[in-house]
């Protein structure tokens, strides 16, 4: 009679829980066996993260394992939840709290809690932790692409470093980008258009200097202005353009410069403007936008951080021509262009654009191309995913205002 009550209670017991079919049966405890085969499979889960680009030892177990050996089930399963809580919110969002993102500016959406909690109660129920982090890690092509490579490439242990510095700028990003976007990368100095999720266009930028970097941010493309008139920002009236007013006012008239009755400093349309023939109606809280330049020069170089902040883009208007697709007819835009009038033209559909900063990128074929660090990003991050320590150059410098600088600005810059 003992034996046959020991095994109705074993029975009555596994009913009542999904996970008991994990539950070795020698083991007197049933409940504590079940926490503990569930710490086991999380352990493992966590572990199995170094090769999505977590560096190991990352994450804290010596609580769980303290846990296990004690044998309690409740501390078992409360540090258990502990430990997935914190490594599903680094593999979904990114290890590098926003606080420690330096030049980030990127709004994210803000995780839905409800989808997470359905999550986290699937993955105690099957034990399938590992399913769970897959299923929170970015979706985008590329951090499949630098995954694939961190596993397969014979790769120094600081390119390794690097890789994951870059998986994780990819979990800061949103969740879904869109089917169209724009992306600059600014290490590389280039942008890309994306239609339908493939690359249908590529164009060279000039960003901003490692004292006045372009930031990490995204903003939506609404329209197209052509020949805009430039907004001269106080900062560059007080570095160049004030100190050419005053003394060649002349030369200022020449070049469109002029005293609104605002008193803010105007440059008119023309040739000579900063901004060239169009900029992106693209609002954001840093005055950062995609244009033209006068000085096309600048687009031969090899490092091409020459602006305040703005980015300036290759064959604009062939870019604007793209963007604008169907809104607007070859015969209108010629005649914009041509009139050299100040008109706005709205996109069918606005577009959103992220200016981001990775300085390593995968193609298909799993080759890696690694950009140089030029705002020191890289440096000042790579040491918590296995890279070297080092002494950053802090960008201390935040984008208040940021506007482009032509070759004339440039030289007057360097002669005032």
């Amino acid at each position: 009679m003992k034996i046959s009550a020991v095994l109705l209670t074993v029975v009555v017991a596994c009913a009542s829980l999904a996970a008991c079919s994990r539950a070795p049966i020698s083991t007197p405890d049933p409940v504590a066996a079940i926490d503990r085969n569930e710490a086991a499979a999380l352990i493992a889960a966590v572990e199995g993260l170094e090769a999505a680009g977590v560096p190991k030892g990352h994450f804290d177990m010596a609580p769980l394992h303290a846990a296990i050996a004690a044998g309690e089930p409740a501390l078992i399963r409360t540090r258990a939840e502990a430990l997935f809580d914190e490594a599903a919110a680094d593999i979904s969002s990114g290890l590098t709290p926003p606080a420690a993102r330096p030049g980030w500016r990127m709004n994210v959406k803000e995780p839905d809690e409800d989808a997470f909690a359905d999550l986290k109660t699937r993955a105690f129920d099957t034990g399938d932790f590992a399913q769970a982090f897959a299923s929170l890690a970015p979706k985008h092509e590329q951090y499949a692409r630098l995954k694939s490579a961190l596993n397969a490439e014979n790769l120094s242990a600081e390119e390794k470093a690097r890789l994951r510095l870059n998986m994780d700028r990819w979990r800061w990003m949103p969740d879904d980008l869109g089917a169209d976007y724009i992306l600059v990368n600014v290490p590389a100095f280039e942008l890309t258009l994306v239609r339908d999720g493939q690359p249908a266009a590529r164009r060279r930028v000039v960003t901003g200097t490692p004292k006045l970097p372009t930031p990490q941010m995204n903003a939506m493309v609404t329209g197209v202005i052509f020949n805009p008139t430039w907004f001269v920002p106080q900062s560059i009236v007080r570095e160049s353009i004030g100190a050419l007013m005053k003394n060649d006012p002349a030369r200022a008239e020449r070049l469109g410069y002029y005293a609104d009755t605002d008193g803010n400093v105007r440059q008119r349309p023309g040739p000579a403007n900063a901004l060239g023939q169009m900029k992106l109606v693209m609002p954001n809280p840093y005055s950062v936008f995609l244009h033209d330049t006068p000085s096309k020069d600048a687009f031969d170089r090899e490092t091409r951080a020459l602006s305040h902040g703005c980015i300036r883009v290759q064959d604009a208007l062939g870019f604007a021509r793209t963007l604008l697709g169907d809104a607007i007819s070859d015969e209108d835009f010629k005649e914009i262009v041509a009139k050299r009038q100040t008109a706005e033209i709205d996109l069918a559909t606005p577009l959103p654009v992220y200016v981001a900063y990775f300085t390593a990128v995968a193609d298909a074929a799993g080759a890696v191309e690694f950009y140089p660090d030029i705002y020191g990003l890289d440096a000042a991050l790579l040491a918590q995913f296995g890279g070297a320590a080092t002494d950053p150059d802090p960008i201390k410098t935040l984008i208040e205002e940021t506007c482009p600088e032509s070759a004339d600005e440039v030289a007057l810059r360097d002669t005032l």
